[in-house]
């Protein structure tokens, strides 16, 4: 119960950080859910309440989407969703919390020096493949995706939106990929899944969990949209900058220390 009430808050919470900064909030949770349970649930997981958060926020802001950047960035992802399928890997946790601090500090890498847009089709192209290459094996890959939006003729609204679609995309293979691995390991003669894992958890939840999940998603990512609108841009990059460096401190040490 304790377990399920963190993943329900923090999938709020985090929903909520998402909507006003396109980000973060994925990063969160991926922290939240390896600390309860194995790579493959927590990607699995991760991949099921970020999905629908971004789903949400596509929804809600489906008329900033653009479709045609979006085609560019389906047709990168192809490429490395097919050199995936043979590799299977599943990193360890060490490796996604090192990875996902190195991501985080991207925020301080000169973007205005970096001539990536967007809106260049080629750029996007190759936005899509960093998509998957980065949430198969970190998980997450928002920070780096930011990277291509710098020189963006882009509002607010529609580098949120657009980055929406591309991370519900990222995240629908992602939970294929892991879901195919927790399999694997629930079948495993070798895995013991005791009552305080994850994995034996999420098997065994009530009704009322995934409801409830689903409407605390819903819930702060409108929220979390309805306070974008507020942030000047200033503030947008500001703030979001400080956090996401805070997090990802964090993140190298516990993956250098742990």
């Amino acid at each position: 119960m304790h377990t399920l009430l963190i993943i329900t808050v923090g999938a709020g919470i985090c929903a909520l950080i998402s909507g006003m900064f396109g980000m973060l909030g994925g990063i969160i949770f991926m922290g939240i859910l390896l600390s309860l349970g194995s790579v493959a649930s927590a990607m699995v997981v991760h991949g099921a309440v970020q999905g629908l958060a971004n789903i949400s926020r596509v929804i809600i802001l489906r008329r900033f989407v653009r479709w045609d950047l979006y085609a560019a960035i389906i047709a990168g992802m192809i490429p490395l969703i097919i050199l995936f399928s043979f590799v299977r890997l599943v990193p360890s946790k060490s490796f996604i919390f090192i990875c996902l601090g190195l991501l985080a500090l991207l925020v301080w890498v000169p973007h205005r020096k970096l001539p990536l847009d967007i809106t260049n089709k080629t750029h996007a192209f190759f936005c899509g493949a960093s998509l998957i290459a980065l949430n198969l094996s970190a998980g997450i890959s928002g920070p780096a995706q930011d990277l291509f939006y710098t020189h963006a003729p882009l509002n607010r609204q529609e580098i949120v939106a657009l980055k929406a679609l591309n991370m519900f995309s990222a995240h629908c293979i992602k939970i294929i990929y892991f879901g195919w691995a927790l399999w694997q390991e629930t079948q495993s003669q070798n895995t013991l899944l005791l009552p305080t894992n994850i994995d034996h958890i999420m098997a065994n939840a009530p009704l009322w969990f995934y409801g409830s999940t689903i409407i605390a998603t819903i819930l702060g990512t409108v929220i979390g949209t309805s306070l974008l609108a507020r942030l000047s841009s200033h503030h947008f990059q500001t703030i979001s900058r400080y956090l996401i460096t805070l997090i990802g401190l964090i993140y190298l040490a516990r993956g250098l220390f742990a």
